[in-house]
C-alpha cells in the first residue's frame, strides 16, 4: 500500500487530513484517555516505542489541533483512516464520533483513567498558566481563550464543581461504548505512574508487540523510554505542562465542601474504577 491522505471534514465546516504511510504487519490498535489522565504520557511513550519498529502512529486528535481545530467536530468519516491492519492510533482524549461504523470490538484497545477529582485540579492550572493556544486560528484558539478565561476568572473550587460534568460524561460514553467491548484493558493513573517501565512492558504484551519483534530489543526500549519519561517534579510548579505527578493532589486545592459536591456528582466514575 502506498501512503496515502485521508481529509476528515469536521461537523462545523472545518477540515484536516491523516497521513496514512505504509502499514506495518502487526495489527491496528488504539489508546484511548481524558484529558489530564496521563494522556500526554501515553501517547508519548507508545508513539516512541512504535516509532522504534516502525509501527506507523496516526494521532487524529493531535493533527486536527495542531490544524486549528478543536477535537469535539471531529466528523464520522474519520473512520475512512481507520484500518484494520498496520496503524497505532493514539491520542484519543474521548471517544469517536458517534455514528461511525467502525469495528472497535476486535481491535486491542486501551483506556487510561485518573481521579476524577485529581484531574479537574490539573485541568485548572492547566488551563490558568500552561496550556498553549494552537498556531493556526479555528475552533480551537477559540476553546483555548474560553478555557483560560474561565479558570483565570474563577476560584478554584468553583471551576470544579462547574466543570465535573466534562468528567461524568466522558466516563458515561467510554462506558456505554468502550468498557463493554471485548479486548479492551484498563489502566489507572495512580498504578503505573511510579513504575513506567512495567507499564510499558504491559502494554506491549497486550498488544501483542512480543509475537512480532524481538524480546530482547522490546525490553531495552521499554527501560530507554520509560527512563526518559519518568519525570518527578520536585516541587508543584502551576506554570509548567507537568505540574507535580502524585496522586491526591485535589485535597491540598479542594475544600471539603467541593469534594463532598465532586463525590457525589461523579460517584459511578469514582466508584466504577475503585476511587471511592
Amino acid at each position: 500500500m502506498l501512503a496515502k491522505k485521508v481529509k476528515v471534514t469536521c461537523t462545523n465546516g472545518e477540515n484536516f487530513s491523516l497521513k496514512l504511510p505504509k502499514p506495518a504487519t502487526i495489527s491496528s490498535f488504539y489508546a484511548f484517555s481524558m484529558h489530564k489522565a496521563g494522556s500526554s504520557l501515553l501517547e508519548k511513550m507508545l508513539s516512541e516505542v512504535c516509532n522504534k519498529f516502525s509501527i506507523p502512529v496516526i494521532n487524529p486528535h493531535t493533527q486536527a489541533w495542531q490544524s486549528g481545530i478543536s477535537t469535539g467536530f471531529i466528523g464520522p468519516d474519520l473512520e475512512n483512516a481507520l484500518l484494520p491492519v498496520g496503524y497505532a492510533y493514539l491520542g484519543f482524549r474521548h471517544l469517536f464520533p458517534l455514528g461511525m461504523k467502525t469495528d472497535l470490538q476486535t481491535p486491542n484497545k486501551l483506556l487510561l483513567v485518573r481521579d476524577p477529582r485529581d484531574m479537574l485540579t490539573s485541568m485548572y492550572f492547566s488551563h490558568k498558566h500552561s496550556h498553549t493556544k494552537p498556531r493556526k486560528l479555528g475552533s480551537a484558539r477559540k476553546l483555548m481563550s474560553d478555557n483560560r478565561n474561565s479558570a483565570t476568572t474563577k476560584d478554584i473550587n468553583d471551576f470544579a464543581i462547574e466543570n465535573a460534568h466534562h468528567y461524568a460524561n466522558l466516563f458515561s460514553g467510554y462506558k456505554k461504548h468502550l468498557l463493554s467491548q471485548p479486548n479492551t484493558k484498563i489502566y489507572r493513573y495512580e498504578d503505573i505512574i511510579f513504575d513506567k517501565e512495567a507499564w510499558l512492558i504491559s502494554m506491549m504484551e497486550f498488544y501483542d508487540f512480543f509475537s512480532h519483534y524481538p524480546e530482547r530489543k522490546l525490553l531495552k526500549q521499554a527501560k530507554k523510554i520509560s527512563t526518559n519519561n519518568d519525570i518527578h517534579p520536585i516541587r508543584e510548579n502551576p506554570n509548567k505542562h507537568i505540574r507535580q505527578v502524585a496522586p491526591g493532589n485535589y485535597t491540598k486545592h479542594l475544600s471539603p465542601d467541593t469534594v463532598r459536591v465532586l463525590n457525589s456528582e461523579l460517584a459511578d466514575f469514582l466508584n466504577h474504577f475503585n476511587y471511592s
